[in-house]
């Protein structure tokens, strides 16, 4: 089906094929669980595992045409080539795997804040400074900014450079929203807790490590070094900004 799509040149229905055959493979292995099975049974687990390096296999020919470096890299794994496209529905009773290796490496907040820092203006080819993104009036209403409290300071090993924090946005502590900040190189727990900080509240939760971050506090960073945007009238807690 997906070789149908690319010659047909609907390569984005091609590529959501792909993707979706991998999350499918990778759901197996997770309830498999073969670092358990293969406690209680080793030859049910090998034949899962030959079967699963099949079809990882086949997903380095399917992403050849989107993805040839790492479909090269995949096979080199395998001690395979990708050569011939119908070879990616053979199946191969055993592998000689080669030397295995990460395929990507993993960004971290550091290096997030690195490659923002070293934006430059956009040019043209003519070396001209380009017109800056603009966001519409309508767009900036949707974002809710609402003043709230520190009132609770948590440092979770599964987190490493992120806070854990509470925020309150009544008086009473009894309105609260979880944020995870990644504030440990800026400031320490006993600076954050008591703070009126400014908050994205409308924001989509996500979660980090098991962790659901509900909003986003607004802060300043420049030279290495950031301030959070603070309010110093408590009497504002709760208050939407306008």
């Amino acid at each position: 089906e997906e070789k149908m799509k690319v010659e047909n040149v609907k390569l984005k229905e091609a590529l959501q094929l792909v993707l979706k055959l991998s999350d499918v493979g990778n759901k197996e292995f997770q309830k498999f669980e073969p670092w358990k099975k293969i406690k209680e049974n080793k030859e049910e687990t090998a034949k899962f595992i030959v079967t699963m390096l099949n079809y990882v296999y086949s997903l380095a020919y399917l992403a050849y045409p989107f993805m040839p470096d790492t479909a090269e890299k995949i096979a080199k794994m395998l001690n395979e080539k990708i050569e011939n496209f119908e070879n990616a529905y053979k199946i191969k009773e055993k592998f000689d795997l080669g030397e295995i290796k990460h395929l990507f490496e993993k960004i971290d907040f550091e290096q997030i804040k690195k490659l923002k820092g070293s934006k430059k203006a956009n040019k043209n080819k003519k070396g001209e400074k380009m017109e800056e993104d603009l966001i519409s009036i309508d767009d900036f209403f949707k974002v809710k900014l609402r003043v709230g409290k520190i009132i609770e300071v948590e440092e979770p090993k599964e987190l490493k450079k992120l806070y854990k924090l509470t925020v309150a946005f009544d008086k009473e502590g009894k309105e609260t929203k979880t944020i995870l900040a990644g504030l440990k190189n800026y400031y320490k727990p006993e600076e954050l807790k008591g703070r009126i900080v400014i908050v994205v509240y409308n924001l989509k939760p996500k979660k980090v490590a098991g962790y659901e971050s509900q909003g986003m506090l607004l802060a300043a960073e420049k030279d290495g070094k950031l301030d959070l945007a603070t309010v110093n009238d408590e009497d504002l807690i709760g208050a939407y900004l306008s």
